[in-house]
This record gives C-alpha cells, sequence and structure tokens, in this order.
C-alpha cells in the first residue's frame, strides 16, 4: 500500500465546519502512533486547552495496491476475493489516521486500552483496488457512560472528489474523566435484542485468527494481542477484535454495492472463544419475534430488506455483537 502524492487542501473536506484541518500528506505508520500513544500512558495526560475534544481534522491520502494485503484480509472475514475493498478494509485504511489523531497531546482521552462499544459504516459504493483514497478523520460526541466517556471518531473516504464511504467508531475510555472535558448527557437505553434459541453458524475464534487480524489491521491494541495488558485494562485475558467479528457477520450475506452497517458491540468476546451467529430479515428487535413481525419489520425506507445479525458466547448466552444492514439507492452518477 503505497502513499499517494501530497493533495492540495480545499474548504470542502467532511470535517464539520469550524474545524481546523491537518493534512498529514501520507497516513502515518501505526507502528509510530503506538510509540507516542505508550510514552503518553507513561505520563498524564494533557488537557484539552478548548475545554473539550480539539476541533480538529487530519486529512492523508493512500492509494491501496497491495493484493496480497487486500487478499489476506477478504479471505479471513469470509469476503469475496478480488479488487473491491470490503467496508472493513476502508476501516482498517482510515484506523492509522483516527488513532494519529487521538495520540496528539491535546486529545484529552488516553486511546491505549479504549474499548469499541458501537460503529456505523455508510458506503455509497465500493473503493477499488488502485485508486487513490483521500480520508479525513475528526473527534466529536464525548458522552457520559456509566463506566467511563465515550467518545466518537468519524472517518471520510473520498475518491475523485465524492465522499464514497464514511464510517463512525464509538469508543469507550474507562475510569476517570479530565475534569476539563465537556460532556453530553448518556443516551437513552437501547433496545436489547433476545437471544436466538438456535444458532446458524458456530465459530472457533482462535489466537492464531486474532493474531492474523492484528497484523492485516494494524489494531495491535493489547486487550486483543496480550493477556497481561488486556488484564492491565480490566479484562479476565485477550478479548477479540470487534471488528474482525462484525465482518465475519457482514459477510455470510451477499452484499449490495451500497448500504449502511450499523454494529452494536455488548459482551467482549474472549480468545480463545466461541461464538454463536444468527441472522434474520428485520431489525434486531426481529430475534425472537413471530414470523409475521419479522415481515413487518424488514423494509428499510427505500422498500429493500434489512438484515440483523446477532454474534453472541452461547455457553454464557451473553450478547457478543448486534448489527443491521440497510441496502441503500446508488446516487446517480453524474
Amino acid at each position: 500500500m503505497r502513499p499517494a502524492r501530497r493533495r492540495a487542501m480545499t474548504a470542502g473536506t467532511p470535517a464539520p465546519a469550524g474545524y481546523e484541518t491537518l493534512d498529514l500528506g501520507s497516513v502515518p505508520p501505526l507502528g509510530q502512533t503506538y510509540r507516542t500513544v505508550m510514552a503518553r500512558s507513561a505520563r498524564a495526560v494533557l488537557s484539552a486547552p478548548s475545554g473539550g475534544l480539539p476541533a480538529r481534522a487530519l486529512t492523508a491520502t493512500v492509494t491501496p495496491d497491495d493484493v496480497a494485503h487486500l487478499a489476506a484480509y477478504q479471505r479471513l472475514v469470509g469476503a469475496r476475493v478480488g479488487d473491491e475493498l470490503p467496508a472493513g478494509y476502508v476501516h482498517v485504511l482510515g484506523f492509522p489516521l483516527a488513532m494519529a489523531l487521538m495520540a496528539r497531546a491535546d486529545f484529552p482521552l488516553a486511546p491505549l486500552g479504549m474499548v469499541h462499544v458501537a460503529n456505523r459504516i455508510e458506503q455509497v459504493r465500493p473503493v477499488r483496488l488502485g485508486e487513490e483514497v483521500g480520508l479525513t478523520a475528526w473527534a466529536h460526541g464525548a458522552r457520559e457512560h456509566r463506566r467511563g466517556t465515550t467518545v466518537e471518531l468519524e472517518v471520510a473516504a473520498e475518491v475523485a472528489g465524492e465522499v464514497v464511504w464514511t464510517g463512525r467508531s464509538t469508543y469507550l475510555s474507562k475510569g476517570a474523566v479530565p475534569p476539563v472535558l465537556s460532556r453530553e448527557p448518556a443516551p437513552g437505553e437501547r433496545t436489547v435484542a433476545e437471544i436466538p434459541a438456535h444458532a446458524q453458524a458456530l465459530w472457533n475464534v482462535s489466537p492464531a485468527e486474532i493474531h492474523t487480524y492484528a497484523q492485516v489491521s494494524g489494531d495491535r491494541n493489547p486487550i486483543h494481542t496480550s493477556r497481561l495488558g488486556a488484564r492491565a485494562f480490566g479484562f479476565s485475558g485477550r478479548i477479540a477484535h470487534g471488528m474482525y467479528t462484525a465482518a465475519r457477520a457482514l459477510h455470510t450475506v451477499r452484499l449490495p454495492a451500497a448500504f449502511t452497517w450499523d454494529v452494536q458491540f455488548a459482551s467482549p468476546l474472549p480468545v480463545p472463544g466461541k461464538a454463536a451467529f444468527a441472522q434474520v430479515r428485520g431489525s434486531v428487535g426481529a430475534f425472537g419475534a413471530s414470523p409475521e413481525g419479522v415481515r413487518e419489520e424488514s423494509r428499510s425506507r427505500n422498500g429493500s430488506t434489512n438484515i440483523a445479525m446477532m454474534v453472541w458466547l452461547p455457553r454464557q448466552r451473553k450478547t457478543h455483537l448486534t448489527a443491521t444492514l440497510t441496502p441503500l439507492e446508488r446516487r446517480a452518477q453524474a
């Protein structure tokens, strides 16, 4: 994967109005960013002078051209091997830029040990191997949480001036909250989906798979890669990457070219561990509903069929994640 030429920034970046834009040229290496994060964890986290999240967006340009790397990801998550980048792979491309934003000294939360609690991706059309992709990352939406603070990291991917992919990752920072951080109230409780009586598939998630995903994605957060590291952040042992299990669930269905993909993460999946999977037409509320109820809920606004997915821990009967795939109408080409 090679960095593309440095692009000239315009006022039309996807970041919110009022955000300062800093163009890094190329995506920073994750290894370098993790070293910065480790150095920050060894000293007090600096406070954001604005009293909240910094109003800053980072941009970079990359041209994904590594056929072997893409194929390794596709095979790992069960996607079709080819030149179209899976939605989760574009998340992998943007992850280093989001990490670079959180690693900056004025970011008020420590990124090391953060837990991924939700993710939303909107794909307008697939990105293809060899296309020059402009990435923009910014943070917003610090909210109260019973275990600390959640924050939303947004990444937008542009090809030829068109935003073709957007991703919103919600992370939980556990523990004490910096006194200068302005937070919004926590949102209302979400509907808890009923765990199905029977699984449609059982997955054995091995340490080797998680090691491979860490290599392919670059996400070497110690909660995924180290038993001792995971224990330091309150887990009994290593846990699976949420975006790995979510991508495995997503690629059990035939995907449209344009869609939204909403994921809510609940209980962590221990590694090694066993996961159960099921899908149903409709929203996550359709799990456990009557067939009539499922048919009633199964249409999106444009009349297409939604598909809800659930992954759970079969032994404990705990939900690991729920997800909803909603097809979108493709925008007319100019």
